[in-house]
């Protein structure tokens, strides 16, 4: 069975993320851009879409992006939110007024994250 090609239009229907040039560490590290790693873990829930839902709603365009994973054991669901560095005490005071029950872990930079392209 041959394989399916796709022309040029439908690829670019389905990648729809602009394409640019990624900025250097030390130009976004000047601009205050730099991400970091916020982990959060929220005790008692293992609903990912209402975790999701709250997450969007609370910080909106704030948030740059963030990985969930659920802990069943602990019937908890842990979040690590990328957040960009200027937003970072904005964002901190809305998830304390949000998220009451949240626990903070450990504020890292992402390019100190193991599996990061700028890790060592």
């Amino acid at each position: 069975m041959p394989c399916a090609t796709l022309d040029l239009r439908t690829a670019a229907t389905l990648h729809r993320v602009p394409a640019c040039l990624a900025p250097t560490h030390r130009h976004l590290h000047s601009l205050g851009q730099e991400l970091v790693v916020l982990p959060v873990r929220l005790p008692s829930t293992t609903d990912t879409l209402a975790c999701r839902r709250t997450l969007h709603r609370l910080l909106g365009p704030r948030l740059a992006s963030y990985c969930i994973r659920v802990d069943a054991a602990r019937g908890a669901t842990c979040v690590e939110l990328n957040l960009r560095r200027a937003d970072l005490a904005q964002c901190t005071r809305l998830l304390v007024a949000g998220l009451r029950c949240a626990e903070f872990g450990r504020i890292t930079a992402l390019s100190d994250q193991p599996g990061h392209p700028g890790s060592t």
